[in-house]
């Protein structure tokens, strides 16, 4: 994930997502082969110091390479502010930044408040207006190229750590010169040979294609939370429940706080259909979330690394998620999660779909429990394709 933003009135494009780790090895063979080890996992754009090396899937600036290198035993929250409406928000343990993530400036308030004993608020230009009351902290941010994601081999070359690629550059014209030369000799056989390496890249392609899966989970639950702000009328006439299953919403409530006549009112201005019952009332009409089932295809996502990297948000919102069963595909599984917040109001299911952006996942339903007009539990039920 990308995000923008200015240092002291530099503009910026932030990283998110990365992977970061360090080798203390004497050997430069050794520390080279572990890094690259890692960024076969974890992406092929890199930031090092010859001993750390923090790898993405994006180019852009890496604050958190720049902060183990300024914070090396700090363990503890990190405030960043990069512009009016945003702050950058890391986690650090011994030096190591484990989550990355951007807040608003009043949800970054509030984690301060929380953790102000461990964090840190960096003194920037942005920072006017941000956590006034704490004192703020001098660092040598830098927008400079050196500390934006970079080839593999690139990033390496710089620290003077080996990548066959270098060799490969060496022996590049040498192979060039070969191949001219044989190039006559061999042309017949590839052209004999190109209908069986188009069937084959023909199959790749197709497994690719199967590999890959909407991510709709975020559209849809951002769309439920916009939906949850035009319930106030029907949580003023007793609403206890709300459920969707993203094609249908069920909502029902009860008669003690109900007024007939006012729920009728509501339910035509809304177009909606209300029966009524003995003991409560209920609507039910169809709800679908706009463009479902077109996201954008994803490759499924390594699940222990996603949840590792979701489970400080999860904690904030005090969530508790459960895998429930799984099934095997062509090279993916698919994991029916259930996810469980003590607090269903719109702002949390704002902060979920956060954690499912480009995530190959989509909602299957939601739950949510209402006492005294008041939204409480809520269940989601989640399928994502992971590996």
């Amino acid at each position: 994930m990308i995000v923008h933003g200015h240092i002291n009135q530099t503009p910026v494009q932030v990283v998110l997502d990365s992977s970061g780790t360090r080798f203390d090895d004497s050997s430069r063979l050794v520390r080279a082969r572990r890094m690259r080890e890692h960024a076969r996992e974890y992406g092929q754009y890199a930031v090092s110091d010859g001993f750390m090396i923090r790898v993405s899937r994006q180019r852009g600036l890496s604050l958190a390479a720049q902060l183990e290198g300024l914070l090396p035993k700090h363990s503890g929250l990190v405030f960043i502010a990069l512009s009016r409406q945003q702050v950058y928000l890391a986690l650090l343990h011994k030096g190591l930044v484990y989550t990355e993530e951007m807040r608003s400036r009043e949800e970054a308030e509030q984690a301060l408040q929380a953790e102000s004993g461990q964090a840190i608020v960096v003194e920037t230009v942005e920072r006017s207006g941000f956590a006034e009351a704490c004192r703020g902290k001098e660092l040598a941010l830098s927008t400079a190229h050196a500390w934006h994601y970079q080839p593999m081999w690139r990033a390496l070359l710089r620290q003077g750590l080996p990548h066959p690629a270098h060799l490969l550059g060496l022996l590049a014209p040498l192979l060039l010169l070969a191949l001219g030369l044989n190039l006559q000799q061999h042309r017949a056989q590839w052209a004999s040979n190109n209908k069986a390496v188009e069937q084959q890249f023909a199959a790749l392609r197709a497994a690719t294609l199967q590999r890959q899966h909407p991510a709709d989970a975020r559209r849809q639950i951002l769309f439920w939370a916009e939906y949850l702000h035009g319930l106030r009328a029907y949580r003023a006439q007793g609403l206890e429940a709300a459920t969707w299953n993203g094609k249908t919403v069920n909502l029902k409530g009860g008669l003690a706080q109900a007024g007939i006549q006012r729920l009728q009112a509501i339910a035509r201005g809304r177009g909606e259909k209300l029966q009524l019952h003995t003991d409560g009332w209920e609507i039910e009409h169809e709800l679908t979330a706009p463009g479902q089932g077109s996201g954008p295809q994803h490759e499924p996502v390594d699940l222990a690394d996603w949840l590792a990297r979701s489970e400080p948000r999860l904690r904030l919102a005090d969530a508790h998620l459960q895998l429930g069963t799984s099934s095997a595909g062509s090279g993916y599984t698919r994991y029916q999660l259930n996810l469980k917040i003590p607090r269903g109001a719109a702002p949390v299911f704002s902060l979920l779909a956060e954690l499912l952006d480009a995530i190959p996942s989509s909602v299957e339903s939601i739950n949510i429990r209402y006492e005294r007009a008041l939204p409480m539990t809520a269940t989601l039920e989640l399928t994502l394709w992971g590996i």
